[in-house]
């Protein structure tokens, strides 16, 4: 059985980018991005004794959001649930994360799934009926 990674999930910012990773060496790990990066990096927060999963679900969660790879656009959402971690939320799952997130934007990701699920099945019964 594989051993489970323990570390920290981070959230840094350059400008209108914050960035959410996971690493077992903090203070490592932003000075490499430090190093990569011509502008200077305003640590933001830190959940301890984390798994790499929970920083997938920052991912998933924000993946509207996303500018490049684990960089994504700074909005009221992201700041929302950064300003609960630095208050001293640690989310362990996703629906602690979840949680976190103001209530209108949890309705209106709940409205744009099922609309997304309705155009789905609308797709689907087009192409069946011509036969697809």
């Amino acid at each position: 059985m594989a051993k489970l990674k323990i570390g920290s999930v981070y959230f840094v910012r350059v400008g209108d980018h914050v960035k959410v990773g996971f690493t077992t060496s903090l203070k490592r790990r932003l000075a490499e991005i430090q190093t990569c990066n011509p502008y200077p990096l305003e640590f933001l927060a830190v959940i301890s004794q984390a798994t790499p999963s929970l920083e997938g679900v920052f991912h998933r969660i924000w993946r509207g959001r996303r500018a490049q790879g684990e960089w994504f656009w700074l909005g009221a959402e992201v700041t929302h649930v950064i300003d609960a971690i630095i208050a001293g939320a640690q989310p362990r799952n996703a629906a602690q994360v979840r949680a976190l997130l103001p209530k209108k934007e949890i309705r209106r990701k709940r409205i744009l799934r099922k609309i997304k699920q309705r155009q789905y099945f609308e797709d689907v019964a087009e192409q069946r009926s011509y036969g697809v």
